[in-house]
């Protein structure tokens, strides 16, 4: 079929169908109730990766001070960029814990805090998929799920009937 092994066909399905299914589904369920409010249908998907983010993030922070390859280099590069890294992560774990307060108090903000944090986090990954081609695999992913979560934010009733503070 236009020269797709299967599993370029599965992908394919993966990345286009099951949104588009989805997409579908949650349409019609917005027909049927158009005054839905408060935290659930998909919203506790997003709800989810809210709680989760401050500890994902945390943890990567960690692993990026453990792991990272600093034979070659100056001293001060070395404090720097500790630094950077610390202040980064500090900021994206802080920016997520209050996308969390957000969240939960169905402040009208948190669309825009929630895009505004996944927007500096796929800007800081494009920079370092410039650097590092295996984290190319992970912008992709990030992009792709900004786009999906990102489109729901903004678009669906549920979400604009839930955050009105």
């Amino acid at each position: 079929m236009f020269g797709l092994g299967y599993q370029e066909l599965l992908l394919v399905v993966i990345l286009v169908g099951i949104p588009v299914a989805i997409w579908r589904v949650a349409m019609r369920l917005a027909r049927e109730h158009p005054n839905r409010q408060g935290i659930g249908g998909w919203l506790l998907v997003v709800g989810l990766g809210v709680v989760l983010a401050p500890f994902i993030l945390g943890w990567q922070t960690l692993n990026a001070f453990r792991y990272a390859d600093w034979t070659g280099m100056e001293p001060f590069q070395i404090v720097v960029g500790r630094l950077l890294m610390g202040l980064f992560g500090g900021l994206f774990v802080a920016w997520s814990i209050y996308n969390a307060v957000l969240f939960f108090q169905r402040h009208r903000w948190f669309p825009w805090a929630w895009l505004g944090l996944n927007g500096l986090l796929t800007g800081v990954t494009v920079v370092m998929a410039i650097f590092d081609p295996e984290s190319r695999a992970g912008l992709f992913s990030l992009l792709y799920w900004t786009v999906i979560w990102g489109g729901y934010l903004f678009r669906s009733q549920r979400v604009k009937n839930t955050f009105v503070r």
